[in-house]
């Protein structure tokens, strides 16, 4: 039987001739990647030759660059120590912290991990610019992490819609807040009040002012039918705020506000408050040193008769009127205060306007139960003539240094009278006298009307008399430092010698 033998295709043929080509270049191969091995040992060779050196020159780099051996705790103590002195940083690529990302990668990042160079911040928010203003406060408060913060947002020319995204990083981060100082557009002041009622365990300065944009109109600032609710700060919401300032300059509705701890040493309000609310704000800081109020509200807004506050720890009070003072003066008994000013605007700016807010009787009162020794005195639209003027001067005469007399109603109360009781007179028996002996500022706005050269005396009085009377023991009268009065034309005696005393040293404007 014939057995014939199986067919090859032409594909197997064409199989066995690749598998034989590669059997022929295999030694090739073999040789290739004997040479390539040797090129990878002597690579590795170079590598390490080459790692050695940069071992060497780093070693000689951190011996001749001691900088890079600092410890990076001492690298951002030095970093800190290179702050601006400004209480709230204004960004700049040209000062810390931001020029310190600028120098390498190791002094960016020793300077991002730094959380002090990052806890103070001015950020201004306009229309033009309110994206990159919102994403650079991002990245600050970001760096700062849980730091207490020291931030200044400047917005007052910013519409609402606008700022609203930066005011959210201020609510999310008020319990961090160490300073903080918001100028802003006026609005509805309840998110506001509700944010700083909110609590701030860290807070010790606190500013507010608040200011009408030009492109808001006045019914966008009050809701129809929603009350403003009390502003209210307390020992427990603020147990560290020594300072606050709230300014609002719109002349709207009332704030209402009650304050009630004992931290607080700095005070300024300017809104629309009533003399019960001032009364009621100085008996609930007893520790205040600073008080500056203004009280806006109309005559017929009596307080109840009730025993008078003493408040024994303010020195500095400044008031500004358009209510009657009777109502707050019979209430307060201030021993310990140094400043007083006082200014009535209603009566400035309303010629039609006839009640009387002053009221001398009331006031003088309250200088006798206070018993201070007042070194500054400033009056403004406040006297009604010369013998109010005296009367006052006569109670404070033994400390007062520094008085200011302004007013623009057109009542003088600076004449002759209260000029001759100011010149320094000699006694027969040798002594001096005179009323204020220690006042050395003196300050007349529009309310002097005096004969030409009484001026002068009074002042030249007081310029000899301080050397004769400098080591004696008879009354001590300190030399005129500086004056400011505003002269007629017809004053030329006045002017002559006061001009004289300028050039040996009196401080006077040239007019």
């Amino acid at each position: 039987m014939n057995i014939k033998p199986p067919a090859v295709s032409e594909a197997s043929f064409h199989v066995n001739g690749e598998l034989a080509d590669l059997e022929a270049r295999s030694p090739i191969l073999d040789n290739s990647l004997a040479a390539t091995g040797g090129l990878v040992c002597g690579t590795r060779l170079q590598r390490g030759s080459v790692c050695h050196q940069v071992d060497v020159h780093d070693v000689h780099d951190r011996r001749s660059n001691p900088i890079n051996n600092i410890p990076v705790e001492v690298m951002q103590e030095i970093f800190t120590r290179c702050l601006p002195s400004d209480r709230y940083i204004k960004p700049n690529a040209y000062d810390t912290p931001m020029a310190l990302m600028q120098v390498s990668s190791a002094w960016r990042n020793v300077a991002i991990s730094t959380s002090k160079l990052w806890s103070s911040l001015y950020i201004m928010v306009s229309n033009d610019n309110h994206v990159k203003s919102a994403q650079l406060m991002r990245v600050w408060l970001e760096r700062s992490k849980q730091r207490p913060i020291s931030l200044f947002l400047c917005a007052s020319n910013a519409s609402l819609a606008n700022l609203s995204e930066v005011y959210a990083m201020v609510v999310s981060n008020i319990h961090r807040m160490k300073h903080l100082r918001l100028s802003l557009p006026f609005f509805d002041r309840t998110p506001l009040i509700k944010l700083l009622n909110s609590g701030a365990p860290f807070l010790e300065e606190l500013e507010v002012r608040l200011s009408r944009n030009v492109r808001q109109r006045r019914n966008h600032f009050h809701p129809a039918g929603e009350r403003i609710p009390e502003f209210t700060l307390t020992a427990s919401s603020a147990p560290r705020l020594r300072s606050l300032i709230w300014q609002n300059n719109t002349q709207s509705f009332l704030t209402p506000c009650r304050f009630d701890f004992s931290t607080i040493t700095e005070l300024t309000m300017h809104d629309t408050l009533s003399s019960e609310q001032c009364v009621a704000i100085l008996k609930g800081c007893p520790a205040l040193r600073t008080c500056r109020l203004s009280c806006y509200s109309m005559p017929g807004d009596l307080l109840p008769t009730e025993q008078p506050i003493v408040h024994s720890a303010l020195k500095h009070l400044s008031i500004t009127m358009s209510t009657e003072g009777g109502p707050l003066f019979n209430r307060l008994t201030l021993p310990a205060l140094e400043i007083l000013r006082l200014t009535d605007v209603i009566s400035a700016i309303d010629d039609e306007f006839d009640f009387q807010l002053w009221n001398q009787a009331t006031f003088i009162d309250f200088l006798r139960c206070s018993r201070c020794a007042l070194t500054e005195l400033q009056l403004s639209n406040v006297l009604s003539s010369e013998d109010e003027l005296i009367e006052v001067l006569d109670l404070i005469s033994p400390s007062l240094e520094v008085l200011h007399l302004a007013d623009v109603r057109g009542i003088t109360s600076i004449m002759d009278r209260a000029l001759e009781l100011l010149t320094v007179r000699q006694a027969p028996d040798g002594s001096v006298t005179c009323l204020c002996p220690r006042l050395d500022t003196i300050r007349f706005g529009p309310c002097l009307a005096s004969t030409d050269g009484m001026l002068a005396d009074m002042v030249e009085s007081r310029w000899k008399a301080s050397e004769a009377t400098r080591g004696s023991g008879s009354l001590a009268i300190a030399r005129p430092r500086y004056i400011n009065p505003r002269l007629d034309v017809d004053h030329i005696q006045d002017m002559r010698r006061l001009s004289a005393l300028r050039e040996e040293g009196l401080d006077m404007p040239l007019y």
